[in-house]
């Protein structure tokens, strides 16, 4: 089956080097674990104080969490048999939940979409898919 990540920061880079332990000064193998205190990464911004970048670890992910829920119907039609849901640090299990109650129908994929604002900790995104910047996001038609 094809599978797709369909809900989840989306995965930018990856680094020998542990950017948390640098914020910290720390070397990656004596890192104090310090990325315990920052379940979802830290969060780079531009100069005029916008979200850019998460950094979690050894990845560099998107500021923003890219989300297909509202375009789950367009997924299964272009043969899509597994959607993939990164983990958050709270709210996981309410994301999946939304997303299987989407798949099976017993709830709208665009009003499935609809709840997500109180589920993410800050912006959504998914101009990849409407082939618009990545960081944008492009609400489902009403």
């Amino acid at each position: 089956a094809v599978a797709l990540l369909a809900h989840g920061r989306v995965p930018l880079a990856h680094s020998a080097r542990c950017f948390t332990a640098r914020r910290y000064n720390l070397q990656k193998d004596a890192c104090e674990f310090r990325c315990l205190a920052h379940p979802d990464g830290l969060t780079l911004r531009t100069r005029e104080g916008q979200p850019f970048l998460t950094v979690n670890g050894v990845q560099t992910q998107s500021a923003a969490t890219y989300t297909l829920l509202a375009e789950l119907p367009a997924l299964a039609a272009a043969g899509v048999g597994v959607v993939r849901v990164s983990p958050q640090a709270e709210g996981t299990l309410d994301l999946v939940a939304l997303h299987r109650a989407a798949i099976d129908g017993t709830i709208d994929a665009a009003a499935a979409a609809a709840q997500l604002p109180a589920l993410l900790a800050g912006p959504a995104c998914n101009g990849f898919w409407h082939a618009r910047p990545g960081a944008e996001f492009v609400a489902a038609p009403a």
